[in-house]
């Protein structure tokens, strides 16, 4: 600690160290490390080949060779055998270097052609090299094929490991596959891995697969199924890069920085026992010159014997002892500094509250509001002694957040369109190793409403709306009222005069066709049947008789009085036994008793009424039949008419000289919007069935 005239200074020891050209690296950009049995580091650079670090001396393991692509060194791997294996980008090729002694294989030894990304040698001694279009597996210097190099042709491999039960894990960049006693399994999307491409390996003690990607976040597969983690459970960034475990936390790299995590919090998170995720995160400040982490080349991040942690970055090689990382165990205190309301800071009457964090500390009434946008401005603020700057909040307002709001390292919670009432603000805050101050500061504000707003005026205002909206409801029924008043008095006026015109057709009309027909049997049984008028009196009589049976006909539907279906039942049994009385077809009637008086439109009564005539011409003229039958019958709300014959029926072809005629029927008929069938067959009769609906706010029974 030092003191002077601007303040207090705390100096803490950095918790990072990166060896960069400044301590005899040949190459920033390192993309690989690993530690051998000796305990010597090997450093991966691209550009400057490979680097050896003994103590703190640093050199370069040979000097760069003239093939610009081997000194581009991706991926390092120690043999059983104590070999160094390095691959290259490109075509840089593989290099093993043992005892000082240096061999190098290229794809003119079966290697494939392009950047060696990760080696790793398995159980058995077979060096598996995952490239940009596949994988090459290889043993004492040969090349070999099988299952996995062919499935995984012209996938980029970015990482491979083998588990504690010996199988083999592959990494690709959207699928991972598993090698065990000669059988290969691949995980896609569809089994749960998440498709935003692989870019790390790690397999633990405890039979735990952790799989890193690009922006997915961090992948477990354990019993069978995976399980993602990412920045919204809580982790510092969802590009892992590198992963690996110690004593009980999983240190990652990405492209922001390193971080780790316990694994117990992922176990409670798992359980539902926790809801976020703690990360704890180092950067240029812990010092790394870079926060920057390589991943394009394994092992990406590396624990060596000494348990030190090694990652690749692009400005050196950055190493950290997590045996000197002290957890600060302070939680830091919290303070809500400021509250604004429409923008503006708030005057509780004595002083402003801007910036005023004792008054509000104190504070043990509700800070009142007057009437505005309803828009809150809370400022908050976490004073610890060890990096304040990382504090992490959680706040939320009750009544409008369900849950806490995880505000990161923003310093400030704005709410917007609140309406008027009681509402307490919370805020908790975390130190940078995730120790939480659970007990955080908390204000209670009271938005007071305006005039319109009160509960008085939304009461009377209710009142009125529901007058008007009741006032409104019975002028527009009573207009509604006078409209079927109306009509109801326009309909009695056409229906009276209906009855008017068919009193007059009666007796007028039909007093003089009966006089005609009286004269003219007079003028025939005056001439005694030997005059030559005696033709042209019995047209005059037979024509004045259908004329009469017509207007009967006529009278019949324009009078009111018949608008009913029991009234259109009785009239057609009486026509068809009329009708038929003459002719040698028996007539027969199939008529239920108790017909319901049932209104019944004019229009759909004058159609039915011709339809049936039609069909009862038919049967005189065309069926040859011995007999009719008329059913008619009443199903629900709808009113059925069957009109058939044992005549000899017609087929499609047959039908050509009363197609005219079957047209009009069920032209008729589809006017009145009902139903028309036919149906007949050579020999076999024929027979029509109407269908009407008779609506249901119409079916009241009517006086006769």
């Amino acid at each position: 600690w030092a003191g002077s005239r601007d303040g207090l200074t705390r100096l803490t020891p950095e918790k990072f160290f990166t060896y960069t050209r400044e301590q005899g690296l040949t190459y920033n950009n390192v993309m690989s490390v690993i530690d051998d049995t000796n305990e010597n580091i090997w450093i991966g650079t691209w550009g400057g080949g490979i680097n050896e670090l003994q103590g703190e001396k640093i050199s370069a393991c040979a000097p760069p060779s003239t093939n610009v692509s081997q000194n581009l060194i991706l991926s390092l791997w120690e043999g059983r055998d104590g070999a160094l294996w390095a691959g290259a980008d490109y075509d840089g090729g593989l290099t093993r270097i043992k005892d000082g002694k240096t061999t190098h294989y290229t794809w003119r030894d079966g290697l494939i052609n392009g950047g060696l990304r990760a080696l790793y040698q398995d159980s058995q001694g077979y060096l598996w090299a995952g490239t940009d279009h596949g994988v090459s597996c290889f043993k004492d210097g040969k090349c070999f094929g099988n299952e996995v190099t062919e499935s995984m042709t012209n996938q980029s491999v970015r990482d491979i490991c083998e588990d504690s039960s010996g199988a083999l894990w592959f990494a690709a960049q959207n699928e991972l596959a598993r090698w065990q006693e000669g059988q290969l399994t691949v995980f896609t999307a569809s089994d749960g891995l998440p498709n935003n491409g692989l870019t790390a390996l790690f397999a633990d003690e405890d039979d735990n697969l952790w799989i890193g990607t690009a922006g997915g976040g961090l992948v477990r597969f354990r019993n069978g199924r995976f399980a993602a983690y990412t920045t919204r459970q809580g982790l510092f960034s969802d590009e892992i890069l590198g992963v690996l475990e110690d004593h009980g936390w999983l240190w990652m790299s990405s492209s922001r920085g390193v971080f780790r995590v316990r694994g117990r919090d992922l176990d409670a998170y798992d359980n539902g026992k926790l809801e976020n995720i703690v990360s704890l995160a180092y950067g240029k400040n812990d010092g790394m010159e870079a926060p920057q982490c390589n991943g394009e080349g394994k092992p990406s991040i590396w624990k060596s014997h000494d348990g030190r942690i090694w990652f690749p970055t692009s400005k050196g090689l950055a190493v950290v002892d997590p045996k000197t990382i002290k957890i600060d165990e302070e939680p830091p205190s919290v303070f809500i500094e400021s509250v604004a309301a429409d923008e503006k800071a708030i005057d509780d009457g004595t002083m402003e509250l801007a910036g005023a964090t004792s008054v509000l500390a104190r504070r043990s009434e509700p800070l009142r509001i007057r009437p505005g946008r309803g828009e809150l401005e809370f400022q908050y603020a976490a004073i610890g002694f060890s990096t304040p700057e990382n504090c992490r909040f959680k706040y939320r307002l009750d009544g409008v957040d369900p849950t806490w709001v995880d505000a990161g390292i923003r310093r400030v919670a704005y709410y917007n369109n609140l309406p008027p009432g009681r509402y307490r603000f919370e805020v908790i805050a975390c130190n940078k190793d995730g120790v939480w101050n659970e007990a955080g500061a908390v204000i209670d504000v009271i938005i007071e409403p305006h005039y319109w707003q009160r509960f008085w005026v939304r009461g009377l205002t209710g009142l009125m709306i529901i007058a008007a909206a009741g006032g409104l409801t019975l002028y527009a029924v009573r207009r509604r009222m006078q409209r079927k008043f109306i009509m109801l008095e326009q309909r009695h006026a056409i229906e009276r005069e209906r009855g008017r015109i068919a009193r007059d057709m009666h007796d007028q009309i039909g007093a003089g066709l009966t006089q005609i027909g009286l004269l003219g049997e007079f003028a025939r049984r005056a001439s005694g049947g030997n005059s030559a008028a005696v033709p042209h009196v019995d047209r005059i009589c037979d024509t004045a008789r259908e004329l009469a049976q017509t207007l009967d006909e006529m009278v019949w539907m324009v009078n009111p009085r018949n608008d009913t279906v029991k009234k259109l039942g009785l009239y057609l049994a009486a026509y068809a036994e009329e009708f038929f009385q003459p002719t040698e077809v028996r007539c027969l009637l199939d008529i239920p008793s108790g017909l319901p008086s049932w209104p019944l439109p004019a229009d759909v009564r004058h159609n039915l009424f011709l339809t049936s005539k039609e069909a009862f011409n038919n049967i005189a003229k065309h069926s040859r039949a011995s007999e009719a039958r008329l059913k008619i019958s009443v199903d629900g709300r709808a009113l059925e008419i069957c009109i058939e014959d044992d005549g000899v029926g017609f087929s499609d072809n047959g039908a050509s000289g009363s197609r005219n005629g079957l047209s009009n029927m069920k032209s008729r008929i589809r006017e009145i919007g009902g139903e028309f069938d036919i149906s007949s067959g050579p020999h076999h009769g024929t027979r029509i069935r109407l269908r009407v609906r008779v609506h249901s706010d119409k079916a009241a029974d009517v006086e006769e």
